[in-house]
């Protein structure tokens, strides 16, 4: 436990002296996760809570295609989800693929090497990370720091994953100190959503992909937006 603590140590200074760097940030979530834990637990329980996610984590249903499919994502309609999904996409130039490879690239490692316990542990995990960039949609956060925050904060709680909500807490603090009181406010209006909105990892997303926008959000309970 002494060397994850050290590595947990190692990672914080490396976000400290190089802000804004991805990479650091992903490594010290990383370190966090190593001691407190991936939510495992808590995701496999919320998936079996309802009747979709039971399908899913019976069949492995994985959303893998589905998020990668943008041919089919860009032929639905304007202002479906789906479509606003892949227009974020597009227009961030942010992709399922390149964030597995950024992974890859932060930790030495693919998402597959990572140990979740057991193959449910690791089937919850890659639906928790494919759905990222989703909820930057429903949620309506930005990829800056703030929007990671938010989401951070939101997913962390609904999921269990504590790592992620703790280490974001403790980014969001070290802003308070530096005079950016915002990214504390954006952390607790995440913390707060979550616990309001209906559960986002369980859901049928391919149903959702072709619904309105603000239809998915109102029937997630995901207003106000930040």
């Amino acid at each position: 436990m002494l060397a994850e603590f050290g590595q947990l140590a190692k990672t914080f200074r490396e976000v400290r002296q190089s802000e804004g760097d991805v990479h650091a940030g992903i490594r010290f979530f990383d370190a966090m996760s190593a001691i407190v834990g991936r939510g495992e637990t808590v995701m496999i329980q919320l998936m079996r809570s309802s009747e979709h996610g039971r399908q899913a984590i019976e069949t492995r249903g994985s959303l893998w295609g589905l998020v990668t499919n943008r041919d089919y994502l860009r032929a639905l309609p304007d202002g479906t989800l789906g479509r606003e999904y892949v227009r974020f996409a597009d227009d961030k130039n942010i992709y399922p693929e390149q964030f597995e490879a950024l992974l890859t690239e932060a930790l030495g490692r693919s998402s597959d090497e990572i140990s979740h316990g057991s193959e449910e542990g690791h089937f919850v995990h890659d639906r928790y990370r494919h759905l990222h960039d989703v909820w930057h949609v429903v949620l309506g956060y930005d990829t800056d720091d703030e929007g990671e925050l938010g989401i951070l904060a939101f997913t962390g709680r609904q999921n269990g994953y504590r790592a992620h909500y703790i280490a974001a807490f403790i980014q969001a603090s070290v802003g308070l100190f530096k005079g950016e009181g915002r990214k504390l406010r954006v952390f607790v209006k995440g913390w707060r959503r979550a616990r309001r909105a209906e559960c986002l990892l369980n859901q049928d997303w391919k149903a959702l992909f072709e619904l309105p926008l603000e239809e998915v959000r109102q029937r997630l309970n995901l207003y106000p937006l930040p």
